[in-house]
């Protein structure tokens, strides 16, 4: 009998494959994961289960693909992040204020009444909240800015930032902050977290 050669695939086609074969398992283990409750093993019914690791590998992988799809539909309409810097879901950013009364509306930049009298940084922030909830459904995020607090200065984590201005330039500016809440200790023996955390914390 007579056969053909069997051709070695090119780099491209290298590639599609093994992305096939992470997609088949990745799909394997999100709908085969099991755990224990009550004394009983259980199977996820959907979603990535918490705890495992591999669900918050996926989960930085899609933000990284959504943060560049935030980056692409922003240049395309001139608007460059002047700083950027994401941790998990949690992004902080500057950028260039867009004009009086622009808006996003299905994939498109205009101009409507009523935006006006806002803050140059609250019609910004605004505006990229509009662009980031329509690039997937699953994503629909949240959005702050220092005219939104009492002081003008915005909480992140342990700051507080808010923009100065200095001559013809603007800087952002930072001090530290606590939450009132906020415990002095470093961590509470009676947290959540094992003890061998707590340790090396």
């Amino acid at each position: 009998f007579w056969t053909e050669p069997i051709r070695e695939p090119d780099e491209r086609e290298k590639r599609i494959m093994i992305v096939e074969a992470i997609r088949v398992c990745l799909m394997f283990l999100m709908k085969n994961h099991l755990y224990t409750f009550e004394g009983k093993v259980r199977k996820q019914k959907k979603g990535g289960p918490i705890g495992l690791d591999l669900t918050g590998t996926v989960a930085q992988i899609f933000m990284m693909w959504w943060e560049r799809e935030l980056k692409g539909c922003l240049g395309t309409i001139f608007i460059q992040f002047l700083m950027q810097k994401r941790y998990v879901d949690d992004m902080n950013l500057a950028a260039e204020a867009v004009e009086a009364g622009t808006v996003y509306r299905s994939s498109s930049v205009m101009v409507e009444a009523g935006r006006e009298e806002m803050e140059a940084d609250a019609r910004t922030m605004e505006f990229i909240k509009e662009v980031g909830n329509s690039i997937h459904y699953s994503i629909q995020i949240e959005v702050d800015y220092p005219s939104k607090h009492t002081d003008g200065k915005m909480p992140i984590l342990d700051l507080k930032c808010w923009i100065e201005k200095q001559g013809e330039t603007s800087r952002i500016m930072h001090e530290h902050y606590m939450k009132e809440v906020s415990s002095k200790a470093v961590t509470h023996a009676d947290s959540a977290l094992p003890w061998s955390r707590k340790r090396t914390i």
